[in-house]
């Protein structure tokens, strides 16, 4: 249920702030997070600066003790120099978890890419 949790943020956090970046989170305890969202309020949202409370909210809910390790995000394709749109970027985010023992990885492609069917060719057949 864990990494459902994470995918569901990943996919749905642009709904509460559209460009947040997750690595301003890199190696913040759960501790520090908890004490940050339990000062800030719904007139006052931001979380050391730049962190949204109810993006931070989501990351509580996911895990016990889940820890952003890291984020990349890039933006368009060859076929429009790199300088894409909210819809044309690529996300991956990185979380560990010592009580799943687990580095968990997080990848958001493009709108187009996630709507298109995944091919494999896992069971040998030719499509």
């Amino acid at each position: 249920i864990v990494h459902g949790k994470i995918c569901n943020l990943i996919d749905g956090y642009t709904a509460v702030h559209r460009n947040f970046n997750f690595a301003v989170l890199a190696g913040v305890s759960r501790g520090t997070l908890e004490k940050e969202y339990e000062r800030s309020t719904a007139d006052k949202p931001m979380i050391a600066g730049s962190a949204h409370r109810d993006v931070v909210a989501k990351i509580l809910d996911c895990c016990d003790d889940l820890v952003v390790e890291g984020f990349i995000r890039e933006y368009g394709g060859e076929e429009n120099g790199g300088s894409g749109t909210h819809k044309d970027r690529v996300e991956a985010c990185i979380f560990s978890s010592e009580t799943l023992r687990q580095l968990i990885v997080c990848y958001r492609g493009s709108t187009a890419n996630q709507a298109k069917p995944l091919k494999s060719n896992f069971f040998g057949k030719e499509e």
